[in-house]
């Protein structure tokens, strides 16, 4: 009985000992075990350029609309009767046409009394010569006739509707035989709107406001005409400044003589500001922090890649002014910065 359970549990045993050996071999040996290879950081190529005083112009553009250079609205007295309207939409009229005649009735009894009033202060006049009346009769029929006159020039004001601009007509909201009455769908018989000169508002930053001045040149471009720059100037800065916005308002006039813009357009006008004598470098190696107004360039020094926030001023086209934080003879990093790291090793290639 003894001998088999020997047989049995002797492998078992043998086991157990080759695996405590090799436990005790390997705490035992005093072998340190091998390090891992250092693999060495490689350095990335870079392009680098140095910033550059320049005196460069300071060119803003901001988008606007084309407005009218005037507008009139034709209006006629509540209730009215429009008799004839002598134009349509489209139509060029001159400052002065006759553009509506309203219905006439209560200008045809004001002429009336206008003639009796006349004759009766001329009568007085002659009766006065002759001493059969009173200096204060004939004023009185004199102040009747001035009355009179006064009714008839108001009524054909508002019976002849005239415009007082040149223009063209751009919205006729009645037809004849309508009674006008002033709705916000229709506040007006007609509009005439000045198309030559026309204008193109802008809001400005607030930034600008002592740079911009009465007169001052302007290029007005349009993406329906991408090879035409039209020339304008200032024509009015108005004084207060949008307290939402922070911009103030400003209207470019432009010469339309050839027709081919028109109101509610969409522009872009470019101001010449001044030119600006600086600290250049390269727009694109000027870096913004994500979520922040934090902007920082790459330089190299010592063959690594250092990282160097700096105050900047305004964009002129492909170059930014840095107002601070960086020396004249940097060498700041133009290519490779998207795999950079404050740091990084680099390598300045040609």
């Amino acid at each position: 009985m003894n001998r088999k359970k020997i047989l049995i549990f002797t492998p078992v045993a043998i086991g157990l000992i080759v695996i405590l050996l090799a436990v005790a071999g390997a705490f035992g040996s005093g072998e340190a075990e091998p390090e891992a290879p250092v693999v060495e950081e490689r350095a990335q190529p870079i392009r680098v350029v140095k910033p550059e005083v320049r005196t460069l112009p300071r060119l803003v553009t901001y988008s606007g609309s084309i407005e009218a250079w005037e507008q009139a609205y034709i209006t006629a007295p509540s209730g009215a009767r429009i008799e004839k309207i002598h134009v349509d939409e489209g139509d060029r009229v001159r400052r002065g046409q006759v553009l509506v005649n309203m219905e006439s009735a209560n200008l045809q009894q004001a002429l009336v009394q206008l003639d009796v009033a006349k004759n009766d202060m001329e009568r007085m006049r002659n009766l006065l010569e002759i001493g059969s009346v009173s200096k204060q009769r004939y004023e009185q029929a004199k102040a009747q006739y001035d009355n009179a006159l006064s009714t008839v020039e108001m009524l054909q004001k508002n019976t002849e509707l005239r415009s007082p601009i040149d223009g063209v007509v751009t919205a006729k909201n009645f037809v004849e035989g309508e009674m006008f009455m002033s709705a916000i769908q229709a506040p007006s018989l007609l509009t005439v709107m000045q198309t030559n000169p026309l204008k193109v508002v802008v809001n400005v930053s607030e930034n600008y406001f002592p740079f911009v001045k009465q007169n001052m040149p302007a290029v007005i471009r349009l993406d329906m005409y991408p090879d035409r720059a039209f020339a304008g100037r200032v024509a009015k800065i108005h004084p207060t400044v949008d307290p939402g916005s922070r911009t103030f308002r400003v209207e470019v006039r432009v010469d339309n003589s050839e027709q081919l813009l028109s109101p509610g357009m969409f522009a872009r006008v470019e101001l010449n500001l001044g030119d600006v004598t600086g600290l250049f470098v390269p727009a694109a190696t000027v870096l913004q922090s994500p979520g922040s107004t934090t902007y920082y360039v790459y330089v190299v020094e010592d063959g690594v890649a250092r990282r160097r926030n700096v105050e900047v001023g305004d964009r002129f086209e492909d170059y930014r002014l840095i107002v601070d934080g960086l020396p004249e003879g940097a060498l700041v990093i133009s290519e490779g910065t998207g795999r950079l790291n404050d740091g990084s090793k680099v390598q300045i290639v040609e």
